[in-house]
């Protein structure tokens, strides 16, 4: 091997070791054997036992349990899960697992008595001289390395502890020691503690597969003498350190090859997706040793194993000569250059000044700074919020109208159907805000009049907290006093002049109010006012309309979620419509059944043939069902295990086309804000409806990990800088490449900095707090400049919180009272996201705003159970003090997904002390701990479950050693010293992983619930990843610590997924013309109603109640349900269909509602001329049908 392929590379000085000796530790030791057969050795368990324990011990060849600290049974599951089952509930549980150390570094321990032990100057002058050292056939003098443990010197952190022979010369560590057997024939030493720094890996093709031969270190000694150790087989310890460096050292091999077949410049992270496994297959794959180096990692994606091996890669690319200078600017986690960074400027938050307005009253408004914007952004500005039906540019704030005060009502008002009339405010009633109450009158029957109740600001999720800019606006609702609940005629004090459907506050007269919004009170959301707004469900028989909405809602062939019967699990069961009973007034369905079995997915199903019918009520709603040949056909949404309500059924005989996810039509541009890793922003994007163009964040790891999953980097522009930059060059009307300008941004999606909002912020009122909160103007500006066709806004619950120096303030109703005001519907969910499929136990407010006309989102269905009993927790309180935004309790077709469940792919890699896994590269913990430390890991009891070390010493399962002595020394009354202490608790196995944050601090008496449930170790960046969310091809760039920062920070991508599908929805479902069908974009109009059209609702009404409110009432109902089902989609809800068989009952289905189900428009006009509407809402449907998208 020639010497000039020795790796070499600087390093820093080493760091002073700090973990105490082995004399100092309170070892219990056992009796245990070498692999090789040698007699029995003193080593330690690596665990001071409770005393009243049972061991699971790993590392022994018995095959019962017993009481420490008698011998422990061996790794069996079966017998290891009786173990665990049978113990008492007195007892703690725990395992053992081998040390970190070599045998050789604790007192007790022999050497070998077959070997010769010698010093290494003993060991090669013997060697050398023997006959066999002197007559070798090679170039150089080789001794023979067998039965081998690498470990670190004593000088450097974490002495003494065993590493893989990656980390030479990596990150600090300059040389290594090794014990081991040195042999030249048979002649055999045994030598101990010798210093190495030089290590060499054959990368020739002969031997590439060969472990014994190719890789060789050298001592110092040896160097002088011109003499390389040859590495054979590790001694058992080590091998679990070896193995893994192996498969890296031929992995390593073929990433040089790569670079120098394809140019070592030219190759970028990009090649590692796909074309590299490609190269791999038609390179390699034909030789035996191929398959087996592949199954230890089965992956197709390598790029998680470049970023991750980075170091390693790096040093071997330099002793080659090779610098590839593209592929480390995207990983290099100390050098990274694919983004160019941006020269902070703004120091303050960059807001607009309409936005400035609303915000400046805020505790963080000393923070805000308003930027001008010129006069061509402004006229662009206002063409594109008037083509988009929102509040005028130069729209100024209200008053509310002022009346001349009435002492008495000398004689009751003459009061009309469509009159809009003041009434008392009821005494004692608990609603805040404004004393005058308003109501929209639908019917006059004698004394009484059926009414509809339109809130001012004050009345709503807005209250008093936010300050609402028009306050001569009122909100039609979905409250009403109708029947024996109707308000009396002689209630009324005044008439009130109203304009519905207005666009600009300032149209109407200081006498007059304007409504263009609905006030939903079930749901405490803002939507554009309709023409089915001026009626209540009162008239309805509910009966009748269950049923008739179901038949508009559902169609044979249909999918759906049902309940069947009446369970305590609350268990929706997934179904096929057969059949409708007209008679009976009930649906047929054949109900499926989830298929059994390791391979098969929760969400996969079996159709059965049972047929059931239902009532109307007992269908919750429709899910997709796809059929495939085979499991491994199974494309995406139906390989999320049921998330989005997506099921697949394997049907071998059946000829079908695979499912597929198709893109919108038209999707959307996306300008992703403080858009991290960018979880957030591919769980919207994977939907369909959206492509994000722009990507902000100030994070470079966070950006370039964002970078790095877009299937085409190209196509986004990345902005590595402060949000507050970006929006003061976008008012300046700057050129700029990969600054948005008016018009190309059609969705915003902003996951806000939380410090300031946290609970784990101690300090709310500090200056770097109050920044961080006033960011949330900034996204508030973005709308305002930009007038996107949607926002998706995330940010901690509590958000929603009043704090106590500002009583009078709320964040969240400003945000929601700004959105409003701009003329936007907006919309709140409090949203779990366990309720969704993530493994995660994190909540999270969400705010949506869309623009007016389009469908507002509904709230994401949940498709999994609560884990366990949650608190009733929302996002504050309305102005008649209820809770909105409540958590819900929904029925659900699936159980929670546990921790085990999520992470049962991972294999288990007890310490976590090597630090190499081919199969997942991230997983791997952010720190590494010293002896001390773990330790006190190993002797945190695995059962019973989600225990901590406080609260093992509090109930008597740990009384004495290590773990007991570091509790003690704490406070009783201080966080680490009370019984309910989290230091060092082991998270849940049949619950949720905890919210999970930026940093995993293991001592944390609050917020330590970090460490795996079984395993002596903190949870693994790849583990947490999992519980984010984030796909397993996906790649974090950075150290493990920056990995654990940007997964801390992201958006669950269960959640984002679920908040994407009815984004798609909502889209899809938008206002089309025939230009936008034809896929040459649309049209936008702005239409406003006459004065005159709206005077005639007098001469109307008397018709509109002869024809009933009853019938009028079901008809618009059908009517929207029929216009919803024609938006959705065009399709079926099962996606394959088969491509031959056009006479099933499905598909006939499926071409007669694609070609008669009639549009939004056509409803409409069929409704006005049957005489179903009166002028108000005749005109509302005009302006719903007319408001398009530009």
């Amino acid at each position: 091997m020639p010497p000039t392929r020795q790796r070499r590379q600087s390093a820093k000085a080493a760091e002073a070791a700090i973990s105490q000796e082995v004399e100092d530790r309170p070892w219990k030791r056992r009796k245990i054997t070498r692999g090789d057969g040698v007699g029995p050795l003193e080593r330690p368990t690596g665990v001071v036992r409770p005393q009243r324990s049972i061991v699971i011990d790993l590392d022994s060849d018995d095959d019962s349990a017993s009481p420490a600290p008698a011998p422990a049974p061996a790794h069996n599951s079966s017998c290891e899960s009786q173990a665990v089952d049978d113990a008492p509930p007195d007892r703690a549980i725990v395992r053992t697992y081998p040390p970190a150390q070599p045998s050789s570094w604790f007192s007790g321990w022999e050497a070998p008595k077959d070997v010769q032990q010698s010093s290494e100057a003993d060991a090669l002058d013997d060697l050398l001289s023997c006959p066999q050292g002197l007559e070798q056939p090679e170039e150089f003098n080789y001794i023979e390395l067998s039965g081998f443990t690498i470990y670190r010197p004593p000088d450097v952190r974490l002495h003494h502890d065993m590493c893989a022979l990656s980390r030479l010369q990596v990150l600090g560590i300059d040389k290594l020691l090794f014990n081991g057997v040195c042999s030249v024939g048979d002649q055999k030493h045994f030598v101990q503690g010798v210093p190495f720094g030089i290590l060499t890996i054959d990368y020739d093709e002969n031997v590439r597969f060969d472990t014994r031969k190719r890789a060789c270190i050298q001592s110092f000694r040896g160097h002088r003498a011109d003499v390389w150790y040859r590495l054979g087989e590790p001694a058992d310890e080590y091998r679990r350190y070896y193995d893994p460096f192996n498969w890296l050292a031929t992995f390593t091999a073929f990433f040089l090859e790569y670079l120098e077949q394809h140019g070592c410049e030219l190759v970028t992270l990009a090649d590692f997706r796909s074309r590299f496994f490609k190269w791999l297959q038609a390179t390699y794959g034909s030789l035996p040793e191929f398959p087996a180096w592949h199954a230890q990692c089965k992956l197709k994606d390598f790029r998680s194993t470049v970023a991750a091996n980075f170091d390693y890669l790096n040093k071997e690319c330099h002793s080659l000569g090779l610098v590839p200078v593209q592929i480390w600017r995207e990983v290099n986690p100390a050098d990274l250059g694919a983004i160019p960074k941006q020269v902070n400027h703004e120091l303050r938050t960059v807001v607009t000044y309409v936005v400035h307005h609303m915000f400046k009253h805020m505790y963080f408004g000393t923070h805000l700074k308003p930027t001008v914007t010129s006069d061509s952004l402004l006229r662009r500005m206002a063409s594109r919020k008037r083509s988009m039906a929102l509040t005028p540019l130069t729209s100024s704030p209200t008053m509310i109208p002022h009346f001349k005060e009435i002492a008495t009502v000398t004689h009751p008002l003459d009061i009309r159907p469509g009159d809009v009339v003041e009434i008392p405010r009821d005494p004692g009633t608990p609603w805040r805000g404004l004393d005058t109450w308003f109501v929209y009158v639908q019917d006059v029957r004698g004394k009484y009049m059926d009414v509809i109740w339109l809130y001012h600001s004050s009345h709503t999720t807005l209250d008093e907290s936010a300050y609402y800019p028009y306050q001569n606006e009122l909100f039609i609702s979905d409250n009403c006093r109708c029947g024996q609940d109707a308000e009396p005629v002689d209630q009324a004090i005044r008439r009130l002049n109203v304009k519905w459907f207005v666009t600009d506050p300032n149209s109407v007269s200081h006498t007059e109010f304007f409504v263009r919004q609905k006030y939903r009170s079930v749901h405490e959301d803002f939507v554009t006012l309709r023409s089915s707004d001026f009626t209540c469900e009162c008239h309805l028989d509910n009966e009748t309309a269950h049923w008739e909405e179901c038949c508009a809602t559902y169609s044979i062939g249909d999918y759906v979620l049902f309940r069947e019967g009446i369970n305590d699990d609350n268990i929706l069961v997934p179904a096929r419509v057969t059949a409708f009973d007209r008679v009976e007034r009930k649906i047929c369905l054949e109900s499926l059944q989830c298929a059994l079995g390791h391979a098969a997915r929760p969400n996969e199903l079996i159709e059965t043939g049972n047929i059931c019918a239902v009532s109307p009520t007992a269908i919750d709603r429709k899910c997709n069902v796809a059929k495939y040949r085979s499991r491994s056909a199974v494309k995406f949404p139906y390989d999320r295990d049921g998330g989005g309500d997506h099921y697949y059924i394997i049907d071998e005989a059946t000829k079908v086309v695979p499912g597929t996810h198709m893109p919108s039509i038209a999707p959307m541009r996306g300008l992703g804000m403080f858009c991290g890793g960018g979880n957030f922003d591919r769980g919207l994007e994977e939907c369909g409806a959206v492509e994000f163009k722009y990507a902000l964040d100030w994070a470079e790891h966070a950006l370039h990990s964002y970078r790095a999953n877009v299937d085409d980097p190209a196509t986004v522009s990345y902005f590595l800088g402060s949000v507050n930059d970006y929006l003061a060059q976008a008012l300046k009307g700057s050129t700029k490449a990969g600054i948005a300008t008016i018009g190309e941004v059609d969705l915003i999606s902003a996951g806000s900095p939380c410090p300031g909002f946290s609970r784990m912020q101690p300090d709310k009122q500090s200056q770097k707090a109050s920044h961080m909160s006033s960011l949330v103007a900034s996204v508030v500006s973005y709308v305002d400049f930009y007038s996107p066709r949607y926002l998706v806004l995330e940010n901690v619950v509590s958000m929603t919180n009043t704090l106590h120096f500002a009583k009078d303030q709320n964040v969240f109703t400003q945000i929601i009272a700004a959105l409003v005001a701009l003329g936007y519907q907006t919309q709140q969910f409090l949203m779990d996201a366990w309720s969704y499929g993530s493994s995660q136990q994190r909540s999270r407010v969400f705010i949506i705003a869309s623009a007016p006309g389009l469908p507002p989102l509904e709230a994401p269905p949940h498709t999994h159970a609560h884990a366990k009993q949650v608190q009733k927790k929302g996002l504050g309180r309305a102005s008649n003090g209820e809770i909105i935004g409540v958590r819900r309790d929904d029925w659900t077709p699936f159980a929670h997904v546990s921790t085990t469940a999520a992470t049962a792919d991972l294999p288990n890699i007890g310490d976590a002390t090597v630090g190499l896994c081919p199969a997942f590269p991230d997983h791997r913990t952010t720190t590494e701990e010293n002896a001390m430390s773990r330790d006190l890991l190993a002797q945190v009891p695995i059962r019973p479950y989600e225990m901590s070390l406080q609260r093992a010493v509090h109930r008597g399962l740990i009384t004495s050693g290590s773990a007991y002595e570091w509790v003690k020394s704490y406070d009783p009354n201080s966080i680490r010293g009370r019984p309910d202490g989290k230091s060092y608790q082991r998270v849940s196995p049949n619950d949720l992983f905890p919210s999970l944050m930026t940093k995993l601090a293991l001592q944390d008496g609050k917020n330590g619930i970090s460490l795996h449930w079984e395993q002596p170790r903190a949870l693994t960046v790849q583990e947490v990843r999992i519980a984010q969310g984030f796909r397993a091809h996906e790649v974090i760039i950075g150290s493990p610590g920056q990995q654990m920062k940007i997964v801390g920070n992201s958006v669950d991508r269960w959640v984002a997924f679920a908040l994407g599908l009815e984004l798609r929805k909502s889209w899809d479902a938008r206002p089309k013309d025939e230009q936008e069908r034809s896929g040459r974009g649309m049209q936008s109009v702005n239409v406003q109603p006459s004065p005159e059209q709206l005077q005639a609702i007098s001469l109307e009404m008397d018709e509109v109640r002869a024809g009933g409110f009853r019938a009028i009432r079901r008809r618009l109902l059908t009517i929207e349900a029929a216009s919803t089902v024609s938006g959705t989609s065009s399709r079926p809800t099962s996606t394959p269909v088969d491509a031959n068989d056009t006479g099933t009952p499905c598909a006939m289905w499926e071409a007669k509602s694609a070609s008669t189900t009639p549009s939004r428009g056509t409803l409409d006009g069929a409704t006005e001329a049957h005489g179903l509407l009166t002028p108000i809402q005749r005109e509302g449907s005009n302006m719903e049908s007319a408001i398009m998208i530009d």
